[in-house]
């Protein structure tokens, strides 16, 4: 496995988390398929789990509950050179993007106002194109080989 040492590129992944609805069978499942390890940081962190490989932080992941209206899902998060801004991007497998499909993006908005300066949902959708709340909609097939 690549570790760094620095720090990542403005505008490239640098986490991802998955939020499950059953986080023992997540573990189980990823344990076999990679390998990896797992620690559970404790409840004071919302019982929030850190996947290792090697040693290493890879990913995370928490709790999803009924009372989300969630799916289950992964987030990529995206390294920012300004602290100050924040970008949001979601992943659909799915070509239409509905208002639930959003709410987590207009949730983030409503939370932090101006500091969010941009929020994207990436789909398996034909059309580019942004939303009437502003978001915006690409296909994954837009964003490289």
């Amino acid at each position: 496995m690549t570790t760094r040492d620095t720090p990542f590129v403005p505008g490239t992944p640098c986490w991802v988390d998955l939020f499950s609805s059953d986080v023992d069978k997540a573990k189980a499942f990823y344990t076999e398929l990679f390998g990896w390890t797992f620690q559970d940081v404790g409840e004071e962190f919302g019982g929030y789990v850190n996947f290792h490989s090697d040693g290493h932080p890879v990913a995370g992941m928490m709790q999803n509950t009924p009372e989300s209206g969630s799916p289950d899902a992964w987030s990529t998060y995206i390294s920012t050179a300004d602290i100050g801004g924040i970008v949001d991007l979601e992943v659909k497998l799915g070509a239409q993007v509905g208002d639930a499909d959003v709410r987590h993006l207009l949730w983030l908005r409503d939370r932090i106002g101006d500091d969010l300066l941009e929020a994207m949902v990436v789909t398996t959708g034909p059309y580019a194109y942004r939303r009437s709340d502003g978001i915006i909609v690409v296909p994954a097939a837009l964003l490289g080989p």
